[in-house]
């Protein structure tokens, strides 16, 4: 597997917007580097990109749940202000 920025943790494309939909360039910004680098450069700070699904989709039921108790407990509050 070869090194590049475009698989790196680091780096992050840039996209440009066309007709109907966005389209990936051959570039992206570096986190560490703090500059604009082509894709397929690559350089001593490469680290894999860290891919967990099934982590980031957990949080996101967490968070919803959450968010839904929020909204409920916000209902009560103003249920019980109204009624007096």
């Amino acid at each position: 597997m070869e090194k590049q920025c475009c698989k790196c943790g680091h780096f992050t494309a840039y996209f440009e917007k066309a007709y109907c939909c966005y389209l990936r360039t051959d570039c992206g910004n570096c986190s560490v580097r703090r500059e604009t680098v082509n894709k397929k450069f690559t350089c001593d700070y490469w680290e894999p990109k860290s891919r967990k699904p099934k982590v980031r989709q957990a949080m996101v039921i967490n968070s919803l749940a959450d968010a839904i108790t929020n909204i409920s407990v916000i209902k009560n509050f103003l249920e019980d202000n109204l009624n007096n």
